[in-house]
């Protein structure tokens, strides 16, 4: 079966008029064949610049209009099997009015900073009197192991002999 790694990025937003390349990579025996869909559609060949070298597949997608946006998939298909890599190119029109109501990027990046910097953070809750975890049975106990994480020899245990605790409170054990 065929493996395919793709290496752009799996969202794309792009300007009208822009281009932007997806790039996958294709390795497998025997050789896949690589094809393009748009929206689940196979895309035709002859409208397509398409480069390859040593398994590299790039789809270069050039003066892109809103027409253009939609979910690209890179398919390697043999004898063996098939798979696949996603896409999404999002073509922005750079004269549409955001929902901020301004096509100025300044002005957007402006209302952007004043946004983030009202944004309170949500509080972090604590329900009951202990923060941290402790199973049940820990609270009562009278000896435990204790976990050495080291390079251990072939059948070497992965915990030292029972220590009785001596001590406890909510976050720390004294151990004999």
């Amino acid at each position: 079966k065929p493996r395919l790694t793709q290496i752009s990025k799996s969202v794309n937003f792009v300007v009208v008029g822009s281009s932007v390349p997806l790039k996958c990579i294709a390795k497998g025996e025997p050789r896949p064949q690589i094809s393009w869909m748009k929206n689940g559609k196979p895309l035709p060949d002859s409208n397509l610049p398409i480069n390859t070298r040593g398994g590299h597949w790039i789809l270069f997608l050039q003066n892109l209009q809103a027409s253009d946006t939609g979910n690209y998939t890179c398919v390697a298909q043999n004898s063996l099997g098939s798979t696949s890599a996603s896409f999404v190119v999002k073509v922005i029109d750079s004269n549409h009015k955001s929902r901020t109501g301004t096509n100025n990027v300044s002005e957007f990046v402006q209302q952007l900073k004043q946004t983030m910097h009202n944004l309170k953070p949500v509080p972090t809750s604590s329900h009951g009197r202990k923060t941290v975890f402790e199973h049940p049975e820990l609270s009562l106990c009278t000896h435990v192991f204790l976990r050495h994480d080291a390079i251990r020899k072939p059948l070497q245990p992965p915990y030292d002999r029972p220590f009785a605790v001596v001590k406890r409170s909510e976050k720390l054990f004294t151990l004999q």
